[in-house]
């Protein structure tokens, strides 16, 4: 089904325990450019659409349960990790001895390997090891 793009309006009311808000599509036949825009499927009902936002993407309008299956895969794939950043940059998972302010929560795989983390510009990021042939 084609995607088409509309305007809507996020509501405060929340899928519980997420920050996926629910929202109303407010226009169909027009688009205006000073407010919120999203993708939807042409021709499709929602009957409780939740706005999908994801960074580097186009907002997507989805409807409730299919958000309830991406959060359930999220689960499934991946985990919240709490790391404390050392004095090199690399990163270590957290202990009771840190203290609070000095750890960071991200979700990352599940088997994500805590050694190939390290703290760059403000970011955790993933160091990829490249073999020379030598």
């Amino acid at each position: 089904m084609p995607l088409i793009l509309v305007n809507f309006e996020l509501k405060k009311e929340t899928i519980p325990n997420t920050m996926i808000h629910y929202c109303t599509i407010k226009a169909y036949k027009h688009v205006y450019a000073d407010m919120p825009v999203a993708a939807v499927q042409l021709d499709k009902k929602y009957d409780k659409p939740v706005a999908l936002m994801r960074p580097g993407a186009i907002t997507s309008i989805i409807e409730e349960e299919e958000a309830f299956r991406i959060l359930a895969e999220d689960a499934k794939n991946n985990r919240d990790f709490k790391l404390v950043v050392n004095p090199d940059s690399t990163v270590r998972l957290a202990t009771e001895d840190d203290k609070p302010e000095d750890i960071l929560e991200r979700r990352f795989p599940k088997n994500t390997d805590i050694s190939k983390l390290i703290f760059f510009n403000n970011e955790i990021l993933m160091m990829e090891i490249e073999e020379t042939g030598e």
